[in-house]
């Protein structure tokens, strides 16, 4: 579902956590809930304080990124499959993918022993799946996941207010700390981010207009940190972003006035579609409506929101009210209920936009249609 096993290992872990909540066992209750169900042999071999301590380890997002950066297991698929069986009452579905999770390309389905091995699960039989229907069971387990405790008491908001020179450095502060965690990055916006500009244009992006010398200083660094992070967060967690054809071929009209030339935004978008050949964990969906807000999620643990009218022509009388950004987070070694939720919004909404607009052949084809679009109705012009 996610090319990083840490992106995996953290949703299962929250899924885990959350319906253990939902049945109100500690982590100790569910532990002698597991023991009773195993034989003296399985006792001798695991004593329930090393089970418990597992399931502490599954919860945790310390520990589940230290081990999948190790490419160790969150836990031995037997235990495993006990836990979300026999502690969890879990259907052979919702195991396996639970189990897919975790495994990805290795994953096997419960085998005949396997499910024999469990009283739950006796009544069933091996069977194989598709690789949606793995994907809708996984997010059907996170829906369950979410409602189970929607406000999460770890979780706080941050606000950044108004457009002042003291905003326009705070908002990229807030940025940087969100896109540095590990994991994919999830983007909906109307245009292309302005991390993947390229790099000869940059000067172009920031609005550094009226800004004093310090504070321009300071947001070209938090923009120089926020590019380089970037590249290298693309290449080993990958990113998935929706955008807007409207917006885009509105972004490429010569018709629309922004504070970047017409030639860096074909420019821009001629490095989307490099950046998509280039990079295999990179990925588009282009929708056929423009969203109504602008989001960034980072892997269950952070997201921020804000309005999109302050980035179309910026004109004085376009109405903005409220915040500048939204933003979510929770403690390092904790999940963020609100990042998970909007992801679940995520997911829905790129499995709403047609297959041949969120394949890369198809994407590539667009975004070229677009280019030659805005070149010819400079010719006519």
């Amino acid at each position: 579902m996610y090319p990083h096993q840490l992106d995996r290992y953290y949703m299962m872990g929250y899924i885990m956590r959350q319906l253990r909540l939902s049945k109100r066992f500690s982590q100790d209750e569910l532990g002698k809930l597991i023991e009773s169900s195993r034989s003296t042999i399985e006792r001798s071999r695991t004593p329930l304080s090393t089970l418990q301590r597992r399931i502490s380890f599954i919860e945790n997002f310390s520990q589940l990124k230290q081990r999948a950066e190790n490419g160790q297991s969150p836990m031995a698929r037997g235990e495993f499959i006990r836990t979300t069986s026999d502690g969890l009452g879990l259907s052979q579905m919702e195991t396996d993918a639970l189990l897919w999770l975790i495994e990805a390309a290795d994953f096997k389905p419960l085998n005949k022993d396997e499910l024999r091995s469990h009283v739950s699960l006796r009544n069933y039989r091996p069977r194989e799946y598709s690789q949606e229907e793995l994907r809708q069971a996984c997010l059907q387990l996170l829906l369950e996941a979410v409602n189970v405790d929607p406000t999460y008491k770890n979780t706080h908001a941050d606000m950044v207010l108004g457009r002042d020179e003291e905003d326009e450095i705070v908002f990229r502060e807030k940025l940087l700390e969100l896109e540095i965690k590990p994991g994919q990055r999830l983007l909906v916006s109307k245009y292309p981010s302005f991390l993947i500009f390229p790099g000869d244009a940059i000067e172009f992006l920031e609005g550094f207009k009226g800004l004093s010398p310090p504070a321009k200083a300071r947001v070209k660094e938090l923009t120089h940190k926020r590019r380089e992070n970037f590249r290298v967060n693309i290449r080993e967690y990958g990113e998935r972003c929706i955008h807007s054809i409207e917006s885009l071929r509105r972004y490429l009209s010569r018709k629309t006035r922004l504070h970047i030339p017409i030639s860096q935004r074909r420019q821009h978008v001629q490095h989307l579609i490099k950046m998509l050949q280039e990079n295999d964990r990179f990925e588009i969906a282009l929708a056929r409506v423009e969203p109504e807000t602008e989001l960034v999620i980072k892997s269950g643990q952070a997201a921020g929101l804000r309005g999109t009218a302050r980035e179309i022509y910026k004109r004085t009388d376009n109405v903005i009210v409220g915040p500048l950004y939204l933003f979510w987070w929770s403690p390092p070694d904790k999940p963020c209920t609100t990042a998970y939720s909007f992801m679940l919004d995520f997911e829905r909404a790129w499995h709403q936009v047609p297959k041949t607009l969120r394949e890369k052949p198809g994407v590539i084809r667009e975004l070229e249609g677009l280019l030659e679009e805005s070149v010819e109705a400079k010719s006519s012009s």
